[in-house]
């Protein structure tokens, strides 16, 4: 099977019924058409597999978009923090943890990086 075949079943997939797929009866007369249908069922799933987790992240990317902009009007002082809903309340705190927890660890491996500058500007003089 050439790859331009698979490419375009595979995109028939996802838009509508590949007809000559579900139909076709593979004749196996050696291991290279066995090779081919396995390259077949593999590439599918993994296509499968991307599609579906592409689209819980775009939904995760968005709500936390969407937290982000809530976060900059409310620093901004566009709103107030009495005018959030408790459960946006919460998730501007868990927002919030994580941030300072990646800055903290930006901050360990900023400080480990410039020991490592200065014992190597030590070890140089």
């Amino acid at each position: 099977m050439k790859i331009g075949e698979l490419i375009e079943r595979i995109k028939n997939i996802f838009c509508k019924k590949d007809t000559k797929l579900l139909t076709a009866e593979p004749t196996i007369n050696n291991s290279t058409n066995n090779e081919d249908i396995q390259t077949t069922v593999n590439t599918e799933s993994v296509v499968a597999k991307t599609v579906f987790k592409e689209s819980i992240e775009i939904k995760q990317n968005t709500e936390e978009a969407q937290l982000l902009k809530l976060q900059e009007r409310l620093e901004a002082g566009e709103i107030e923090e009495e005018e959030l809903t408790e459960e946006q309340t919460q998730k501007l705190h868990v927002l919030y943890d994580e941030q300072i927890e990646e800055l903290r660890t930006k901050i360990e491996r900023t400080k480990k990086e410039t020991r490592a500058m200065l014992d190597k500007m030590k070890k140089t003089s």
